[in-house]
C-alpha cells in the first residue's frame, strides 16, 4: 500500500473509533439518567412515607394531649362550689318540682365539704332579707386555714377503722455473748377504734329563693362550706388536744415552741407544722427587746411571708384557742371519710307549707383519726402548764 492508501486507513479507522466512543457516551449518559431518575423516585416514595407516618404521629400526640386536658379540666372543677352550682343548673327544674312525698337530692361522695348542726336562723322573706343586695348576698368571711388542711383526707365505706398503735415498749436487743441465750423482744400494739359519725344541719329559705341561680349557686354554698369547717375545725382540735402530749417545758413564746420542736424530735419524730391563734401569730412577728426594738431570735424566719420556727412553717388558724399551740408531725393524723357531701330539698318539714318555705339538709359522715398521739405536743405560750 502506498502512503496515502495507509494514511486514509488510519484516518478511517480513527473516525470509526471516535464513533464508536461517541456512542458508549450517550449509552452512559442514558444509563446514568435513567438510574439517576429511579433513584430520586424512590427517594420520593419513601420520604412521602416518613411524611406520613409523623403527621398521624402528631396527630396522636394532638388526641393525647387533649384527652389529657380534658381529664385535667374535669378534675380541676371538682370543687365543693363549682360541683355544687353545676348540680343547681342541673336540677334547677326539679328544684321548682319540691313537693310533698318528694325530694331532691344532690351526692358528691368524693368532696368533703359540708355543713354542721348549728346552722340556725330565722326563715328569709320574698326578697331574701336584708343581706339580699340585686340578687346577691353579702356574707361573712371563711377561715383561712382549716384542720383538714393540715392533714390527709382518706375515704372508705366502713364507718369504724381499727388502727394497731404501738404503744411505748423497753428495747432488749442487745450485743450478746457467744452460746448465750439470746434477749426476747415484746412490743406494745393494742387495737384503737374510730367511729365515723354525721356532722348535719338544716336550713330554711322561702320558695321564692328558688329562683335565685346566684343565691343557689354561690352564696348558699359558700356558708355552707364556711359553717362546716367552723364545726369541724373546733371539734377535730378539740379531739387532738385532748389525745396529744403535754409540753413539759416552761418556756415563753419562741422558746416555748423551740422546746416543744425538741420535745418531739427527740422521740423522733419529724416535725412539719405548728399552728397558732392569729394574734399569737402577729406577737411573735413583732416581737421587741427591752430597748422596744424589733428583735427576732435567729431560729426565726420569714420565707415569702412564711413565718418558720426553726425551719418548722407555723400557721394562723382561728380554731386554736389564744395563747394555745400545737407542734407536731401531722402525717400522723387524716381525716376519714365514709359519705360525703349530700344536700337535699324538702318542703314538707314543720311548717314549711303555711309559709311557703324550703327547708335544705346538708351532711357528711366522718372522723378524725389519730395514727399517733405522741407524735403533737400541745402547750401554752405563756409558760403555764397546760390543762389536762
Amino acid at each position: 500500500m502506498t502512503p496515502e492508501e495507509i494514511k486514509a486507513l488510519l484516518e478511517q479507522k480513527k473516525a470509526d473509533f471516535d464513533a464508536k466512543i461517541a456512542g458508549l457516551d450517550t449509552t452512559i449518559q442514558t444509563k446514568a439518567n435513567e438510574l439517576f431518575a429511579g433513584l430520586e423516585t424512590k427517594m420520593t416514595e419513601t420520604l412521602n412515607a416518613k411524611d406520613a407516618e409523623v403527621k398521624a404521629l402528631e396527630t396522636r400526640i394532638d388526641a393525647l394531649v387533649a384527652e389529657a386536658k380534658a381529664k385535667q379540666t374535669k378534675t380541676e372543677v371538682k370543687s365543693f362550689s363549682n360541683e355544687f352550682s353545676k348540680s343547681i343548673q342541673e336540677k334547677h327544674a326539679d328544684l321548682q318540682l319540691v313537693s310533698k312525698g318528694r325530694s331532691v337530692a344532690f351526692e358528691m361522695k368524693d368532696l368533703t365539704i359540708n355543713t354542721n348542726n348549728t346552722l340556725t336562723g330565722g326563715l328569709a322573706n320574698e326578697n331574701g332579707g336584708a343581706v339580699i343586695r340585686q340578687g346577691d348576698a353579702v356574707i361573712l368571711p371563711t377561715p383561712l386555714v382549716n384542720f383538714a388542711n393540715l392533714v390527709a383526707t382518706v375515704t372508705g365505706s366502713e364507718d369504724t377503722i381499727r388502727i394497731w398503735r404501738e404503744a411505748a415498749t423497753a428495747n432488749a436487743i442487745a450485743s450478746v455473748t457467744k452460746g448465750d441465750a439470746k434477749p426476747e423482744q415484746d412490743f406494745d400494739i393494742p387495737p384503737v377504734v374510730f367511729t365515723a359519725s354525721y356532722r348535719a344541719g338544716l336550713y330554711r329559705f322561702h320558695k321564692s329563693m328558688m329562683r335565685n341561680l346566684p343565691w343557689m349557686q354561690s352564696r348558699l354554698p359558700q356558708m355552707l362550706r364556711r359553717n362546716y369547717f367552723k364545726s369541724e375545725n373546733a371539734s377535730f382540735y378539740g379531739a387532738l388536744k385532748a389525745a396529744a402530749s403535754v409540753y413539759t417545758g416552761t418556756g415563753v413564746g419562741v422558746v416555748a415552741l423551740v422546746e416543744a420542736i425538741a420535745q418531739l424530735e427527740a422521740a423522733d419524730f419529724a416535725v412539719n407544722g405548728i399552728v397558732l391563734n392569729p394574734t399569737d401569730w402577729a406577737n411573735i412577728s413583732v416581737t421587741r427587746d427591752d430597748n422596744n426594738q424589733f428583735s427576732l431570735p435567729n431560729t426565726v424566719t420569714f420565707v415569702n411571708g412564711q413565718l418558720t420556727v426553726n425551719g418548722i412553717p407555723v400557721y394562723k388558724a382561728t380554731f386554736v384557742t389564744a395563747g394555745e399551740f400545737i407542734v407536731g408531725d401531722w402525717t400522723q393524723a387524716y381525716k376519714y371519710v365514709t359519705d360525703g357531701l349530700k344536700v337535699e330539698f324538702f318542703e314538707q318539714d314543720v311548717d314549711n307549707v303555711q309559709y311557703n318555705a324550703i327547708t335544705t339538709r346538708v351532711e357528711e359522715s366522718n372522723v378524725l383519726v389519730i395514727e399517733q398521739p405522741l407524735a403533737f405536743v400541745r402547750g401554752e405560750l405563756d409558760g403555764t402548764p397546760p390543762s389536762v
